[in-house]
């Protein structure tokens, strides 16, 4: 789905125009993914047409698909290719230049991934590494594909670069003529950041003066992160060592929260990024909340209790830029939710007693630690910088044994049903039924960001899946289990029969066949008529609700990541591999290194590709 967004640049309008006279069917385009579809909806094909509400939310939306469809696919292809060579060219000229043979057979195995190949870089001199980053930077001031090889992969390389030499980085491009690849690069450079002090030190390193000048949104976010989240981090949100009653603490907290927006409007020239506009927005919230729940108590200690969680909840607000709070019920139906049930978590609904799983929607301190916990194990610049990622609220009703939702504005929507479901905990080795939820809708929004998301079929092209949030390499990971969509054409279904004839040859759905060479596992949708498979060999974490979608698969491995690493490396190697190459978590923990390791060595059938992890803390 897209989002309505009427922001019009003249080129849209220009090309939206031509469109109209041509009446063409640009593309079809199905949301597997969202949680903001119910399973009727997520998989029906929208037709659209070029009508004029259609055109106008496209080009806001979509306008770097377009871009692709409209570019030669023959060109795109070379040019992925040719970026391919020349980057992983450069990196085995680092590899040969190792004084360990044994790193440089590591690094010069043919079957690693240009991920996994980026991790030389670690090895490399300082000047080795600042004059390939700024090779790779000069290049895509060129060459298109350059440029999105940065928008993907740039994090990674900048993980083993030191703060001082990103400062030089951007200095060097902000020496160039000023464009708006040259304002990306800056805005990659800044993304990459792995923490918010490491983002602050940057830019006042850079000079926030000369980036504010730029006038560039993007950069004007990670600037207002720079000067007010860590203003924000300075407030104390803590309760006094000695309690007061509640109306003193009541005022205290009052006092912090005009301390925040105090700080938001001590930065005008900030005012129109959405990082501002979501702190003043949650304040706003919390104080309505605030005032609605206390008004409803007449009992002292209970609103000494209350008063408790908010200075909790705000603490954790102003600390990971993450609104919590509590709203209506919202039964999703068919026009809203696909949501993640409980049954998809293992949890036999006839066992519950569902009028006790209906509460009144009110976070408790316990809960408040779920959610630390899990916002905690995240690296903070991927919590922080993340387009969208920004509300979770507890409602307490999703719909029938729905348990949380992504929607696509971003929100995270969990339901009072997740609260405390033991049957779930028991299904993840006792973990928290709320962070394993929420883990997974987290995961989701990390991936999708502020990107493209579900199964397009352009005209004319082969359909693919939404990459999402470009920095996480979603066509990476695809790959891993090679996940496959088909073109209609291709194929028709007998949904009573469960199977389908396939380019001529009939095979069952559901269960592992040969075709093209390939043991593989087809999988259709009968609502959209989609048709995708994955490889049958392949590796999924332990809940068989990650082999329904590439979306599910990412979501569920990152879940176990967090908070099950082991079972996540034994039962998918490769994914914890790919996962920990992006977040980082477990670089130093010399056990889990060493269990990956030997997962991998057995998984993919020779010893050096473990090593080749380059993520064990050098």
């Amino acid at each position: 789905m897209v989002d309505a967004d009427f922001q019009q640049a003249d080129f849209y309008q220009q090309l939206a125009d031509q469109l109209r006279e041509t009446q063409a069917a640009l593309v079809h385009q199905l949301d597997l993914n969202d949680e903001s579809f119910s399973p009727a909806m997520r998989g029906r094909e929208l037709e659209f047409s070029s009508n004029q509400e259609f055109i106008e939310t496209l080009f806001n939306r979509e306008f770097s698909l377009l871009k692709d469809l409209l570019a030669s696919a023959e060109t795109f292809e070379q040019g992925v290719a040719l970026t391919d060579s020349f980057v992983r060219h450069r990196l085995e000229e680092i590899a040969k230049t190792l004084d360990s043979f044994e790193l440089q057979q590591r690094y010069l195995d043919p079957r690693l991934s240009l991920r996994e190949l980026g991790e030389v870089i670690q090895f490399a001199t300082p000047k080795q590494r600042l004059e390939l980053l700024q090779e790779i930077a000069e290049l895509a001031l060129e060459d298109r594909e350059i440029y999105k090889f940065m928008q993907a992969k740039w994090d990674n390389l900048l993980h083993h670069t030191s703060p001082d030499k990103r400062i030089i980085l951007i200095n060097s491009v902000l020496d160039l003529p000023p464009s708006e690849v040259t304002h990306n690069q800056i805005v990659h450079t800044l993304r990459a950041s792995s923490s918010l002090a490491e983002l602050q030190n940057i830019v006042f390193s850079v000079g926030y003066e000369r980036l504010l000048e730029l006038n560039h949104t993007e950069i004007n976010e990670y600037l207002a992160h720079a000067q007010v989240s860590s203003a924000l981090r300075d407030l104390d949100f803590s309760l006094p060592k000695e309690l007061s009653n509640q109306r003193e603490l009541y005022e205290r907290l009052h006092d912090r929260y005009i301390a925040v927006v105090d700080i938001c409007e001590s930065f005008p020239e900030l005012q129109d990024t959405t990082v501002v506009k979501d702190y003043l927005h949650t304040v706003s919230e919390n104080v309505g909340q605030l005032e609605g729940e206390l008004s409803g108590i007449t009992n002292e200690q209970e609103k000494l209790e209350r008063l408790k969680v908010f200075y909790r909840t705000a603490e954790l607000e102003f600390r990971y830029g993450v609104s919590i709070t509590v709203g209506d019920s919202q039964f999703l139906g068919l026009l809203a939710n696909q949501g993640c049930k409980a049954s998809e978590f293992g949890v036999d609904m006839s066992k519950l007693d569902l009028s006790s799983l209906l509460k009144k929607p009110q976070w408790t301190l316990d809960h408040l630690h779920d959610i630390e916990r899990v916002l905690e194990a995240i690296p903070e610049g991927e919590l922080m910088f993340t387009p969208l990622l920004r509300d979770i609220k507890l409602v307490d009703t999703l719909g029938y044994g729905v348990l949380g939702a992504r929607f696509v504005d971003g929100r995270i929507k969990i339901s009072t049903m997740t609260l405390d479901l033991e049957q779930l905990s028991a299904n993840y080795e006792g973990e928290s039924s709320l962070a394993i939820v929420l883990a997974h809708e987290i995961g989701h929004g990390l991936q999708i960001g502020n990107g493209l998301s579900g199964i397009y079929y352009p005209r004319g092209e082969d359909p693919f899946f939404g990459d999402g949030e470009p920095i996480l390499d979603f066509d990476e990971w695809i790959e891993i289990s090679q996940w496959t969509v088909y073109q209609r054409e291709r194929y028709q279904v007998d949904p009573e029969s469960q199977f389908v004839i396939l380019d001529g040859i009939k095979l069952p759905l559901g269960v592992p066949v040969t075709f093209g060479n390939e043991e593989i596992v087809l999988q259709h949708n009968p609502w959209g008529n989609v048709l995708t498979s994955y490889r049958a060999s392949s590796e999924f974490s332990n809940r068989w609700y990650a082999k329904t979608s590439p979306w599910e698969d990412f979501a569920e491995a990152f879940s176990e990541y967090l908070f099950l690493p082991e079972r996540l490396i034994q039962d998918a190697p490769n994914k914890f591999l790919h996962l920990e190459l992006e977040y980082r978590r477990y670089s130093d923990n010399r056990e889990m290194m060493e269990l990956l390791e030997n997962a991998l060595s057995e998984s993919n059938g020779f010893e050096s590709h473990g090593a080749g992890c380059g993520c064990g803390g050098h």
